[in-house]
Order: C-alpha cells, then sequence, then structure tokens
C-alpha cells in the first residue's frame, strides 16, 4: 500500500484540525498549459488556511536515467503556483521530491521552511507527516550540494556533445571538494541538515601528534545535545591538507557516525583514521601513497560547518617520482637530492638580485618555489644559462 502526505496528516490530526486539499498543478507536460485554474483553487484554499504544506519537486521525465537533463529547476508551473500562495499566505511548508539537487533561489524565500524527501518509497507519506509533526526529529544529511545555479555546478562546460560523447574533465574534484577549490557560495553544502535540537561539539584530542607509516591515528571529541529535544547527530570527519603540487581537494570526508542524545546529555566519539586515509593516487607509480606534511583533522556538521581542528605531522618514506621538465615547479627540484643544493644557491642569487632585505628575500624564494625552472633563465639575468638547465635536467632524471 502505498501512503500520500494528506491521509497520513488526516490520521495525525484526526477531527481536531479541518485539512483542505487543492492539486494546484499538473505534472505531465502536455496540459500544463491548464494549470491557471489550478493555482487560482490553491490560492483561494491557502487563503483561508493557517498554514500550507505545499509538495513540489520533479516529474518522472526530469530523473530518467537514459538521458540527461539540460537544467536542474523545478518545473515553471510549480514554481509560478508557490509565488501565487505567497501572496495570500505567509506560512507555507514545501516538501521536496526530487532525484538529484535542484535549484531553490529563484523560489525559497517564499517558504518558511523546506524539507527535502528525495525520491522515497511507499511509507513516505507516513515519514513526511512524523517529521512535520515532531513525532520524528529529522537527522538527515545532504549527500550534494545544491548549488546557487547550474552553471556553478564542475560539469557545467561538459555536456554531451553532438556526436553524443561526454568527457569527465573534473577529474577528482567532483561534488564539494570543486565548491571548496573554487572557493565558491552555494545554496546548502555538502552534509548540511537541520534538527529541532541543537548540538554542540568540544574537546577533540588525537592520539599522536606525529604518525608515521601505518600507524593508525584515533580522534576523540565529545558532542552534547544543546536543545530541548531527543535528536540524532551525523558528526563528519574530514582530513584536509595543501601539500606540494599534487592537485589535491580542500578537504575530503572520510568518515561518519551518527549519534543519538537526549536533551543535556553528552557522549564521546571515537574515530580511527589509518595510512590510506592520508593518501592520494600517484599516477607515476600506479599506487596510493602518503606524503609526509602537516595534515588538518576537521570535524563538522557539513562541509561547510567545521567546528573542530587539530593538526597532525605526517611522516612517511614515500619519496615522490617527478617527472622533470623545463615546466616542473622549482620546489620539485628541491626535493631531488642532486639538484638541492644546486637549486638553492640558485634561488638565493635570484632573491638577493631583487632586493637586499632579508624578510622579503625569503618572500620571494617561497614564490619561486611555484613557477617552473625555466623561469631562472630570465630572473637569473644570465648566470643560470641554458645549457646549464640542460645539465641539471639530465642530472636529475
Amino acid at each position: 500500500m502505498i501512503e500520500n502526505g494528506y491521509d497520513e496528516i488526516v490520521k495525525l490530526t484526526g477531527n481536531s484540525t479541518k485539512i483542505y486539499y487543492s492539486k494546484g498543478y499538473n505534472i505531465t507536460e502536455e496540459i500544463i498549459k491548464n494549470d491557471t485554474y489550478l493555482i487560482k483553487e490553491a490560492t483561494r484554499v491557502a487563503k483561508i488556511s493557517d498554514l500550507v504544506i505545499l509538495f513540489l519537486g520533479t516529474p518522472e521525465s526530469y530523473d530518467e536515467e537514459d538521458h540527461d537533463r539540460e537544467n536542474i529547476d523545478l518545473p515553471a508551473n510549480q514554481v509560478e503556483l508557490l509565488k501565487e500562495i505567497a501572496k495570500v499566505q505567509k506560512n507555507i511548508i514545501v516538501i521536496l521530491s526530487n532525484g538529484s539537487p535542484v535549484t531553490i533561489s529563484p523560489w525559497y524565500k517564499y517558504a518558511t521552511s523546506i524539507l527535502e524527501a528525495w525520491l522515497t518509497g511507499q511509507g513516505s507519506g507516513g515519514a513526511i507527516a512524523d517529521v512535520l509533526f515532531g513525532i520524528v526529529n529529522p537527522s538527515g544529511k545532504l549527500p550534494s550540494t545544491f548549488p546557487i545555479q547550474l552553471s556553478d555546478n564542475p560539469t557545467y562546460l561538459d555536456y554531451v556533445d553532438s556526436e553524443n560523447n561526454l568527457e569527465y574533465k573534473e577529474g577528482i574534484f567532483v561534488g564539494y571538494r570543486y565548491y571548496d577549490k573554487k572557493n565558491m557560495e552555494v545554496e546548502f553544502p555538502f552534509g548540511f541538515g537541520l534538527s529541532y535540537t541543537t548540538f554542540c561539539y568540544s574537546d577533540l584530542t588525537l592520539s599522536k601528534d606525529v604518525l608515521k607509516d601505518n600507524y593508525t591515528l584515533e580522534v576523540n571529541l565529545k558532542i552534547k545535545n544543546t536543545g530541548v529535544y531527543f535528536g540524532k547527530e551525523v558528526v563528519q570527519l574530514y582530513v584536509g591538507n595543501s601539500l606540494g603540487n599534487v592537485p589535491r581537494p580542500i578537504k575530503e570526508l572520510k568518515t561518519f557516525t551518527k549519534v543519538s542524545l537526549h536533551p543535556g546529555e553528552e557522549k564521546k566519539v571515537r574515530f580511527r583514521l589509518h595510512k590510506r586515509d592520508f593518501s592520494y593516487y600517484d599516477v607515476m607509480i600506479k599506487d596510493w601513497v602518503v606524503k609526509s606534511g602537516t595534515f588538518q583533522i576537521l570535524v563538522g556538521k557539513s562541509s561547510r560547518d567545521i567546528c573542530l581542528m587539530e593538526n597532525i605531522s605526517v611522516q612517511s618514506p614515500y619519496i615522490p617520482k617527478i617527472k622533470y621538465t623545463r615546466d616542473t615547479f622549482i620546489g620539485d627540484f628541491l626535493l631531488h637530492p642532486n639538484a638541492k643544493t644546486f637549486v638553492e644557491s640558485l634561488l638565493k642569487d635570484a632573491a638577493q638580485s631583487i632586493t637586499t632585505d632579508e624578510k622579503a628575500q625569503k618572500q620571494i624564494i617561497g614564490y619561486l618555489k611555484n613557477i617552473p625552472i625555466s623561469k631562472l633563465l630570465v630572473i637569473n639575468k644570465g648566470s643560470f644559462t641554458k645549457g646549464m638547465l640542460d645539465e641539471l635536467l639530465e642530472l636529475v632524471t
């Protein structure tokens, strides 16, 4: 038996509350043009009501698996319905049923609150009613980022071409990893979700200050229900780093857990991280590797709401294998034992040729590490020649 929201709400309220129903819109494209009467009738019902529970979402044709969508908007007739109802009723709860993120910015200001239900099963009506009436405290978190507009999406420029080809050019920067790297504002971030209660995170501790190869890191923290309702919170742990010249996300979700808490209750949360949680895929050796350096342990409520952070120093025996060319960054040459001393002297000469201020020289050297080695041919004004560069490349290869 398939439940629907109206029947389940009526069951919960009984005879104590008058529940009206109005269809509001059509979902078949061929008859959407006939929505004028439906919108008018729904507006009339909304005007005589204390609040409106408005079910919106994407029709079946929007979320089929045999084609890609050309936009992420709700159907225009649904948005029009919401706007018209908002003219006569300010208390509007929107229930969304959709298979993927949709743009919310054109209409969210008309809604008092939004409940994301996704594409639920046959028991969805009862589940939604339980959340609306506080029988169940919502604790879900978004598995996807909601962008402000379609053009913000990392795949926007790579839609299927005229020959039905699709290239996946975003690489590892998918979802929140892309939006973080671009420092881009979003509508709702990955991992976001509200509750009828509130939670406080505290006392983040790490079992080690330095993590060596094949060791396990234990991460401990406390979480407390600071509200007045029983609730569940999904505690999310991300690992962040900015090591060297290997393209890496700002942070990556590594583990999470859901914690149940009564009002005022506090619990300890424990995570364990292993070597793989700090690794990346080295395309040169075709394996997962860990690079030495400082990583950030980040714990929060979503990818954009980090509550606690600690640093951990990771020591790894791995030495990156770099394909050295004229365009390789100077900093990578410093990693090679055969080049380190010579390149350090080149950097020192370059910095001294620009300024006599020692503090400024250090800043200049830091900048020069992130430019191709060939640029020193110009910067060093003849003290570093093309022949010397060729000899250096032969030395490191």
